[in-house]
């Protein structure tokens, strides 16, 4: 019932996670897919950006407005904050008291929230 004949005539049984072999491929050949079709999109938006507002100084700094938020994202997102924080926070998940996890959680976004304050008041004072 859970099996799938193969060409060979045998048997398919999907493996630990309840996916048929092959599986692993066919997600990476999507996700690879997806990330191609995303290439070519930001390649067509480049390419209408540059059309529509041409090259010059207010062009240049639309284009630097945009990587400042991005690479936050990047930084506290995806990058060197998760992967710092993560195993602290589980570390207090498993070894220490509900209320030493919520000190640590109210300290940390506490910090994160002052830090982009900051960062907010001299952009905006230096515009």
């Amino acid at each position: 019932m859970g099996e799938e004949l193969s060409k060979s005539g045998a048997t398919k049984a999907p493996d630990a996670t309840g996916e048929k072999r092959g599986g692993l491929f066919r997600s990476t050949l999507i996700f690879s897919g997806m990330t191609q079709l995303s290439r070519i999109l930001g390649l067509l938006r480049d390419i209408l950006l540059a059309r529509l507002f041409g090259a010059d100084g207010a062009t240049d700094a639309f284009f630097v407005a945009f990587k400042i938020p991005n690479f936050f994202r990047r930084l506290f997102a995806e990058g060197a904050f998760s992967q710092a924080f993560v195993p602290v926070l589980t570390e207090y998940k498993e070894q220490r008291s509900f209320n030493e996890l919520q000190a640590l959680v109210a300290r940390t976004s506490g910090t994160l929230a002052t830090v982009l304050f900051v960062i907010t008041a001299v952009g905006w004072w230096v515009l």
